[in-house]
């Protein structure tokens, strides 16, 4: 009989171990348990396996979250890295370990829970996650000539250094939605280690006001934007934004500008937008007394890939 309980530090690396034939980059054993080790996102999560004898046959992420709902905040939790050995698959074993931590979770105070799932969804619908909408803009921005960004420009900023002023562009923006991932100081700082390549601007205008701010991760041609807030989220700011990025992107030749992004017009004047397959949004309530309406679903495209898990 499965036995469900918080990982030690030896189960945490036996689940490292039998996830690298998911995601395991293509890397070697000891260069994925480097890289896992190493990782601030994993060293955030809390662990949870289900063990036969001594041996972790399933296991998963579960990492503490806030959230903007509806005009206040909910605790909640995101869920990563399910993953059973493929001997003990179709038995249900990933399906009891989500629903045990998500009912320990429950006792703590946890009212909504997150994942991104890599998956059919339909396999987490039948466990009470509902799939939200995910789209993925990506253009060449050598091929754009009418994106000068007028009145407001890029200007390079310290994350560590301007934190305070970046998290409350953000938190305007996000607490206005009905539902958004609220960042507290701590999850700032856990965001300022990770991808430490990516490169943070405010979008400033010429008077000196800053309108917002984006977080820009470089892949092997050009940029995602990873996070982003403005001040005024509204179709003309975000469209000052996106022209201000594939401007910076164009003047450094790169070829690709792209991201998760939300489906609204502004975007859609400047990207080719489609659905994601991967990395989907989905979300549960473990409220039993209160369901989430289509609002709080549309919401969610609103999540940033800087949140991924």
């Amino acid at each position: 009989m499965l036995d469900f309980h918080s990982a030690s530090g030896e189960e945490r690396l036996q689940a490292y171990r039998n996830v690298h034939d998911v995601w395991g980059r293509n890397l070697s054993m000891d260069a994925h348990l480097h890289r896992r080790l190493a990782s601030p996102t994993h060293n955030r999560a809390r662990w949870f396996v289900g063990c036969l004898d001594t041996r972790v046959v399933v296991s998963l992420a579960c990492y503490d979250l806030e959230f903007y709902l509806l005009g206040g905040r909910a605790a909640g939790i995101a869920i990563g890295s399910v993953h059973t050995r493929p001997e003990y698959r179709r038995r249900g074993y990933a399906r009891s370990l989500l629903s045990w931590v998500e009912e320990k979770e429950r006792g703590r105070g946890a009212r909504l829970s997150a994942l991104y799932t890599d998956i059919d969804p339909g396999y987490y619908v039948q466990l009470g996650y509902l799939a939200c909408p995910a789209w993925r803009g990506q253009l060449d921005p050598r091929t754009v000539t009418n994106s000068e960004p007028g009145s407001a420009s890029l200007s390079p900023v310290s994350l560590i250094g301007e934190s305070a002023a970046v998290a409350a562009l953000y938190d305007i923006e996000h607490s206005r939605y009905p539902i958004a991932i609220a960042r507290d100081t701590d999850y700032w700082e856990y965001l300022s280690r990770k991808d430490v390549d990516d490169t943070h601007y405010f979008l400033q205008h010429i008077d000196g006001e800053r309108l917002g701010y984006v977080r820009l991760r470089p892949d092997r041609h050009g940029v995602d934007m990873a996070d982003w807030a403005l001040g005024n989220p509204s179709d003309e700011f975000l469209g000052c934004l996106l022209d201000s990025v594939i401007h910076l992107a164009r003047g450094r030749g790169l070829t690709s500008v792209g991201g998760w992004l939300p489906n609204t017009p502004a975007v859609r004047d400047r990207f080719a937008l489609q659905a994601r397959t991967a990395e989907t949004p989905m979300l549960k309530s473990l409220d039993h007394r209160r369901k989430l309406g289509p609002d709080v679903i549309e919401a969610a495209q609103h999540f940033r890939w800087v949140d991924h898990v």
